[in-house]
């Protein structure tokens, strides 16, 4: 989180918004097509099958973003878990209003994504496992 504000800060963004907290809570104060693009970057996967619903990019929670996110605005999605990326897009396959930006989603999109890697992502590149990249876009 330090070290998002201090980029953006070095960088002097203008248009960005930094929320430290739970995304569900945030949902209900953002107006609707107010948002030009979210990154959901290693989200906790909830490994166990029992767990799954309490993902964060669930069918509710996609709904929300759809409601928040202008048209034309993109998702910008990264895991290492290939359970979660299957279910990633099956879930957006369901939601019409969404098409997925096609690239080869274990090649870093460097369009989206930025060449730094998260704590998160170098961990599990540490541990063998491959990030999976995925960009949505509301039509």
């Amino acid at each position: 989180m330090a070290s998002t504000c201090f980029n953006a800060y070095k960088r002097e963004l203008k248009n960005i918004k930094i929320f430290h907290g739970d995304i569900r809570i945030l949902f209900n104060f953002l107006p609707k097509e107010s948002i030009e693009r979210f990154y959901i970057l290693f989200p906790d996967p909830w490994p166990k099958k029992r767990h799954h619903e309490r993902r964060l990019l669930n069918w509710e929670n996609i709904e929300n973003i759809c409601f928040c996110l202008k048209r034309g605005g993109k998702i910008c999605m990264a895991t290492d878990i290939l359970d979660y990326k299957n279910q990633i897009i099956a879930l957006f396959e369901q939601m019409k209003i969404f098409r997925r930006l096609k690239f080869n989603p274990i090649k870093k999109n460097y369009r989206w994504f930025l060449n730094k890697n998260t704590k998160y992502e170098e961990k599990a590149i540490q541990e063998g496992r491959k990030p999976f990249y995925l960009v949505y876009s509301k039509n």
